[in-house]
């Protein structure tokens, strides 16, 4: 009964070496495989040490056991080799925040192979398209690449969903469907979508955001690219869309400050479905709306405002307009304090203190009612003309 027993293990361990390797080969972990195997090989091997001595000769001297004791050992090396070769090849994506617990696996340093800086996560399916992808960005359900097109040189922004689960596809489908409508000088703009040979959206590629600029600004300067962005909003309102997720990373600039809102991934029509089946928010950006529905409603156009206020006040302050050591903390001061006037933080901030206040009052009814309200008060403050 031993020996039967033993063979029947060891020849799960053979199949299970064997679907390890191509792991291995594919760049694809198997996480069953890799978890149960190099201890389920330590046992059948310290099993083998035991009933080889206890075996009837004619068993002791067989060439099938012996051979599978050779195959036990081998896939036990396997194992371990495959699940260290896994693992340094593992790494943190390149501009990803800390504690995101999104990873990617990076290829190695070999300049003999056209891919040796593909990350394993790009889609091999795009390599006809696009070539020297890097990671720039990731997010809860996607991941957007610096690539370049091999038909025109052009250097372009590829989003790409970070898995292919029947949610998750349906949202990233939306979303693409959403921003092609969008065509405005104040947001970035999509080059090219397609769901095959995988889902991707191909977009305007910029080199920085709102994010990576040293702050407070010059206060007529941050005026300037928070109108640009009311512009860009007011666009989108009128066609029934809220982007519900502004934030300094989701907008980005080109060389001359004019900024671009990207990233429509939880946009949402209005009075109607929603763009995605996704609904969140980001912390220190986050309206009372959306921390508190019950309470304040649900979002809608001020809810935009609210994130375009935001994004001013941290342009001229330094500084979102909530902070804390925790989601808890940052969502409890949303809900129940008052942010410190922008001039307490930036004298020169005064002239625009009002703007920014009314766009973060927490009663959505309180701030501006339009996107374009917001433009048109930047504008004259600015001195300039509305430009339509």
């Amino acid at each position: 009964m031993a020996p039967v027993s033993l063979c029947i293990l060891l020849a799960f361990l053979g199949f299970s070496s064997f679907g390890l390797a191509l792991a291995a080969y594919r760049s694809r972990p198997a996480p069953v495989l890799s978890r149960y195997h190099p201890f389920l090989s330590a046992v059948a091997t310290a099993a083998l040490l035991i009933l080889i001595p206890l075996s009837p000769v004619a068993v002791r001297r067989s060439m099938i056991l012996l051979g599978l004791g050779g195959a036990t050992f081998a896939s036990t090396v396997l194992a371990f080799w495959q699940h260290r070769g896994m693992r340094s090849k593992e790494g943190t994506i390149p501009g990803e925040p800390a504690g995101e617990g999104i990873r990617t696996q990076i290829a190695g340093e070999d300049h003999a192979s056209p891919e040796s800086h593909l990350p394993s996560s790009f889609p091999r399916d795009l390599l006809s398209r696009f070539t020297d992808p890097e990671v720039i960005g990731s997010g809860g359900v996607s991941r957007v690449f610096r690539a370049r097109r091999k038909d025109s040189g052009r250097v372009v922004a590829v989003k790409v969903p970070l898995t292919m689960d029947e949610v998750t596809g349906m949202a990233f489908l939306k979303e693409m469907r959403t921003w092609e409508e969008l065509k405005h000088e104040n947001i970035a703009q999509i080059l090219g979508a397609n769901i095959l040979p995988v889902p991707y959206v191909e977009m305007e590629f910029f080199p920085r955001s709102l994010d990576e600029l040293k702050k407070p600004l010059d206060i007529r300067t941050a005026a300037r690219i928070v109108a640009g962005i009311a512009r860009g909003l007011a666009f989108a309102h009128a066609r029934g869309i809220i982007h519900r997720d502004l934030k300094p990373g989701n907008i980005p600039l080109t060389d001359t400050l004019e900024p671009k809102i990207g990233d429509w991934g939880l946009s949402k029509f209005l009075g109607g479905g929603t763009a995605t089946d996704l609904s969140g928010f980001s912390p220190n950006y986050a309206a009372p709306e959306q921390v508190d529905p019950g309470r304040f409603g649900h979002a809608d156009e001020r809810t935009d405002i609210y994130g375009a206020g935001g994004i001013f006040y941290e342009l001229v302050t330094g500084q979102p307009p909530f902070t804390g050591e925790g989601i808890a903390e940052i969502t409890g001061r949303i809900l129940s304090s008052a942010p410190a006037l922008p001039s307490s933080l930036n004298p020169a901030a005064r002239p625009v203190d009002g703007i920014i206040m009314r766009c973060l009052e927490k009663e959505p009814k309180r701030r501006y009612p339009r996107a374009g309200d917001l433009e048109e008060d930047l504008l004259r403050f600015l001195g300039e003309e509305h430009r339509g």
